[in-house]
């Protein structure tokens, strides 16, 4: 009984933390999304990404699959592209853009078909139209479509102007099952997220726990005398 009590600590220690989100580096995860092989040029949205784990839908109710020099960062606001350039791939020859039109910011949705704890992407986006950074917001939501935490709020400028994209990441306490990134003519590229495991999973996992844990119990027990 001790060693299930002793092993439920943890367990309990975890499930009454509050949820946190914290900012990570670049990871490679078990689900990805390059946008390489995909039909270049704007497309109605919802689109299936990620081998079908998860779905992707803009605002405008479409998007473009660009190649280096197609989106330009200040198409509409900016028309000489002199603010961040053109939008350049974080990986292979393709990434994802959203062309707002005439309205004031533009907003990607990624939902998960299964709850992810990790998520990140290199994301970019054009000035606020005077040559100022706008701001780029992405915000993450559980099962319940309740937001967790704080918007989670960045800047893109790049020195140069060179377009490269830049990477921002984020772990949470509480699994993930949709994320939204918004921002002034929004690119991003390679998604990467890691899977929450299934609740069979988490048993077999436990289960393994426990059986090791009383296995070593059991090889330190002083034989009685």
């Amino acid at each position: 009984m001790k060693i299930i009590q002793l092993a439920l600590v943890p367990l309990f220690l975890a499930l009454s933390t509050s949820a946190q989100i914290v900012s990570i580096s670049p990871f490679t995860g078990t689900l990805s999304e390059t946008f390489e092989g995909m039909p270049t040029g704007f497309q109605s949205t919802p689109w299936q990404i990620m081998g079908g784990a998860a779905s992707f839908a803009s605002s405008t109710g479409s998007a473009i699959v660009g190649s280096p020099g197609v989106f330009g960062f200040g198409i509409g606001s900016n028309d000489d592209n002199t603010s961040n350039n053109s939008a350049q791939p974080s990986d292979g020859s393709q990434f994802l853009g959203i062309d707002q039109g005439g309205a004031a910011s533009a907003t990607g949705t990624i939902t998960f078909t299964q709850t992810v704890s990790q998520f990140g992407a290199f994301f970019g986006n054009s000035d606020n139209g005077s040559g100022s950074p706008a701001g780029f917001n992405v915000k993450l939501f559980d099962t319940g479509n309740a937001q967790i935490g704080s918007d989670q709020i960045f800047n893109y400028s790049r020195p140069g102007k060179d377009g490269l994209l830049e990477w921002h990441g984020w772990q949470s306490s509480v699994p993930i099952q949709k994320v939204t990134f918004e921002s002034n003519f929004p690119v991003a590229d390679g998604f990467q997220a890691t899977p929450v495991p299934e609740p069979k999973e988490w048993a077999v996992v436990a289960g393994v726990g426990l059986l090791s844990f009383a296995a070593v119990r059991r090889h330190r027990k002083i034989p009685q005398t």
